[in-house]
C-alpha cells in the first residue's frame, strides 16, 4: 500500500503552500526581470553619453581630494576620543562614556568609508568623469 508523504495537519499543508507559490512567483520575477545583455555599439553609446560626463565637486579631483582628507581627519580625531575614553579612569563604566564611545566607532567605519570613496569603483564602467584612481575589478 502506498502512504502519501503530503503533510496531514492544515498549518502544515498551508505552509507548504506558501512555500511553493513563493518558488513559483520568484521563478517568474526571475524570468520576467532578467537582466538584458548588451551588444558593443550600446556599450559604446552608453559610454560616449555626454549627459555622463558632468563634472562637480564630487567628480573633480580637488572635491575627492578634500573629501578624502577631511574623513581623513575625522578618523583620527574619532581614534583620538576612543583612546582618551580607554585612557580615563571610569574607561565604559558611566553611560556618556558608552554613548560617545558607539559614535566614534560607527564614525571611525563611516568616515573611512568616505575616505575610500572612489577606490573600490572598477576600472571599466559607464561612468567615467571620476578624475580619481579607480581599483576596482
Amino acid at each position: 500500500m502506498l502512504t502519501s508523504s503530503l503533510p496531514s495537519s492544515p498549518s502544515q499543508r498551508f505552509s507548504l503552500t506558501l512555500i511553493s507559490l513563493w518558488f513559483l512567483y520568484s521563478e517568474k520575477l526571475l524570468h520576467t526581470y532578467a537582466i538584458p545583455q548588451f551588444d558593443d555599439e550600446l556599450y559604446n553609446d552608453l559610454l560616449n553619453d555626454p549627459r555622463a560626463m558632468v563634472e562637480t565637486l564630487y567628480t573633480n579631483i580637488k572635491g575627492i581630494i578634500t573629501v578624502r582628507v577631511t574623513a581623513s581627519i575625522s578618523v583620527v580625531a574619532s581614534i583620538l576620543i576612543i583612546f582618551l575614553i580607554f585612557k580615563s579612569s571610569s574607561k565604559l563604566s558611566t553611560t556618556y562614556h558608552r554613548l560617545v564611545f558607539g559614535m566614534s566607532v560607527a564614525d571611525c567605519i563611516g568616515s573611512t568609508s568616505i575616505a575610500l570613496n572612489t577606490l573600490p569603483m572598477p576600472n571599466e564602467m559607464i561612468y567615467q568623469q571620476f578624475q580619481s584612481v579607480q581599483l576596482g575589478n
